[in-house]
Formats: C-alpha cells, sequence, structure tokens
C-alpha cells in the first residue's frame, strides 16, 4: 500500500513520475538489513511474469493485423541498424577503461533484446503525439514492437552459442562452497585450493574466519541460512556445497537450502549419529553423505587432534575408492578425485568413484598410516 500512495503522490507532483518513485523505493527495500526480503523477492518474481504477460496483451491490442504484416525493408534496415551499429557503439563508450576483456565486450555489443519498458513507453509517447495532432502515431508503436520480437528472436537464438564461442559462460563450475571454517574445514578447503578449484567458506564464528583468511582462504563470516549471503556468492562459478558443521540439523539445513542452486546432486553434509533405519526416512531432507558413512565430525575432529593431514596424490595403478580403503583400513579416508584442472569429483558414501591412472587423489590421513609410510619408505 505505501508504494501505491507513493505513485499516486509522485505522479500527482509531477506527472510520469510515479514510475521513478517506486523504482527508488525497491531500491532502498533491497539495501535495507532490517527485514528479510526474500519473500518480497520470490512473490516479486512469480507477479511479474503475470503482470509482464498481461501488459503486452494490453499494449499489443493498439495494433492493427496488418500492422504486424507488411513487414518491409525499412523495418528490417532499422532493426539491424540497432543490433549491428548502435548497441556495439554504446557498448564500446560505455565500457572504456573498464575492466572487461575484449570477449565481455563483444559479448555485451551483441546482447540486448528490447522489452516491456520499450513498448510501454513507445506506447505511451504514441499517445502523447496522437493528441497533439501528429499524424501515423501508431506507426511509432508498430515499429517499437518489431524491434521487441526481432530482437528477442535473434538474441535469443544466438547469445548461448556465442557465449560458448567466446568462452563467457561457465558451463561447468567447479567451485566449492564450506559450510565451517573450522581446523580441519580449512585443510579440507586448502587442499581443494591447492589443487587449482576454487573455494569459498562460510562461518557464523569470527575466529573461525580469522584462522581460514590467515591460511589464505577467501571466507565470509555469515550465517549460511541468511538472505544476505546469496549476493556475496559468486553462483557462477560454484557448482557443490560441502556442510562439515558439527550441527548436523545446520548441515542439512543448509543442503536443502542449495539444492536449488547447485542441484540435489551437488549438495554434500557430513554423516549423523542417526540410526541407519532413521536415515532412510530422512534422506529426503538431507544431503548426499559425505566421504565415509562412518566418519562423523567427531572422528574428523579427533584425527584433527592427533595431528592428522591432508595428502594429493597421484594415482599409480588402478583402484577404486573402496578399494583403497580395504588396503589401508581406516586410517585412510578418500576425499576427492582431481580427473584434470577442470574436474574435482567429490567421494560420497554411495558412490565410490574409480581414479584413472595420473589423475591425483585427495585423502585424509591418519597420522598411524602417515608414520607407516615412512617406515615402508626407509625400508625401501
Amino acid at each position: 500500500m505505501l508504494v501505491v500512495a507513493f505513485f499516486a503522490l509522485s505522479n500527482f507532483l509531477l506527472p510520469e513520475s510515479g514510475l521513478m518513485a517506486v523504482t527508488v523505493m525497491g531500491v532502498i527495500l533491497a539495501n535495507q538489513r532490517r527485514v528479510s526480503i526474500q519473500h518480497i523477492a520470490t512473490f516479486d518474481e512469480e507477479l511479474g511474469i503475470l503482470l509482464l504477460s498481461s501488459l503486452f496483451i494490453i499494449l499489443s491490442a493498439r495494433l492493427n493485423l496488418e500492422d504486424i504484416t507488411n513487414f518491409g525493408l525499412g523495418n528490417v534496415a532499422f532493426l539491424a541498424l540497432l543490433i549491428l551499429v548502435a548497441r556495439p557503439l554504446a557498448v564500446l563508450v560505455s565500457t572504456i577503461r573498464s575492466p572487461f576483456s575484449w570477449r565481455e565486450r563483444a559479448f555485451l555489443a551483441w546482447v540486448a533484446p528490447r522489452g516491456i519498458v520499450a513498448a510501454a513507453v513507445a506506447s505511451l509517447f504514441a499517445f502523447d503525439l496522437e493528441e497533439l495532432g501528429f499524424a501515423d502515431t501508431e506507426r511509432l508503436v508498430s515499429v517499437t514492437f518489431t524491434v521487441v520480437v526481432g530482437t528477442v528472436t535473434v538474441y535469443a537464438l544466438t547469445a548461448k552459442p556465442l557465449a560458448r564461442l567466446l568462452n563467457v559462460v561457465q558451463t561447468n563450475p567447479q567451485g566449492t562452497l564450506i559450510v565451517g571454517a573450522h581446523r580441519w574445514a580449512i585443510l579440507i578447503a586448502k587442499s581443494i585450493q591447492d589443487a587449482g578449484f576454487e573455494v569459498i567458506l562460510v562461518d557464523s564464528n569470527p575466529d573461525h574466519v580469522a584462522d581460514a583468511r590467515q591460511a589464505g582462504l577467501r571466507a565470509v563470516e555469515a550465517n549460511i541460512l541468511g538472505d544476505e549471503l546469496l549476493n556475496e556468492l559468486p553462483f557462477e562459478r560454484l557448482g557443490r556445497l560441502l556442510a562439515l558443521t558439527s550441527n548436523s540439523e545446520l548441515n542439512a539445513l543448509a543442503a536443502l537450502r542449495f539444492a536449488e542452486f547447485f542441484g540435489r546432486d551437488n549438495v554434500y553434509q557430513l554423516t549423523t549419529d542417526r540410526s541407519r533405519d532413521e536415515e532412510k526416512i530422512r534422506e529426503v531432507m538431507r544431503g548426499n553423505i559425505l566421504f565415509d558413512s562412518e566418519m562423523d565430525y567427531d572422528h574428523f575432529e579427533s584425527w584433527c587432534m592427533q595431528n592428522a593431514q591432508i595428502e594429493i596424490r597421484e594415482v599409480a595403478t588402478d583402484f577404486s575408492a573402496k578399494q583403497l580403503r580395504g588396503h589401508f583400513g581406516p586410517a585412510l579416508v578418500p576425499l576427492f578425485i582431481v580427473r584434470d584442472k577442470n574436474h574435482l569429483e567429490v567421494i560420497s558414501a554411495a558412490s565410490q568413484p574409480k581414479p584413472a591412472v595420473g589423475q591425483k587423489l585427495i585423502s585424509f590421513v591418519h597420522p598411524s598410516e602417515m608414520e607407516a609410510q615412512r617406515l615402508r619408505d626407509l625400508v625401501m
């Protein structure tokens, strides 16, 4: 109601200024931190589809059928001029001294679909010009709708192939979002970063965040369930979530929430101390179980207190992660497989992938196995 009141008041004081007033209110609302606006944003997306569809129908009702069917060379030339000349020049001028690469500039220069704003403004001007006595004002609306339909069609068919050609699209994001920045979570994050992949840790404990940053990692002090965090994360580069906190309920909630962004198969959490039957019942309410069904938070914490380390080894023989555990016993837990520089695979309790010769295996190694390896090296 307040937005509607401001819209009416603004239009009363200065005609056609209501749109600017509600836009400013939207900017203020989106940047305030007093109340959560996630439900408002969700409602806005759903309502926006309905309103835009209805508005297009209302605006296009002014068009005559012959205005649409008489698509002459003049309209084609005007459309080509907008796409091939006007947009590239606008991008070229506006990105001078900007940090954009030439590939990003080329993509921006090509993609610029027109939509409801152009159609609405053209219809508004057409009404005003008609009242002032100008002839052929209906052509303004028909040409605008030609531009809208033409640009949307051209860009919809070419944007994705062009993005791939220019290599400005992340088709397989391999970044990892880790919930928790305690000591052994930092060790895991560091191993991922050392393997060449992006990793971000989120923790509400400022001391944990400080420790992660001191280790050279990117860490964010925030509640993983907070709405403000969504604006800070580069989702275009992140592909999975690992929930590593001691709170199993928080891990499950984080996995549920971020399944919307990463997909159900790419959200993971530590195993819990619940019974197997209860786990089966609650499977839909949690993420995939990480690493090993026997390795819960307390096990990792205990190993870490005993100075366990994470090792990255190149695979020399064919074996599965399950076979590796069988050979070394409980003293080694495989965590990840580095397939290549663009592919990091998480080892979960449900899937035991097999690394190929030459690929790298990231494992959490108990001090007893580290000592046994030193003895083997001495004997050999």
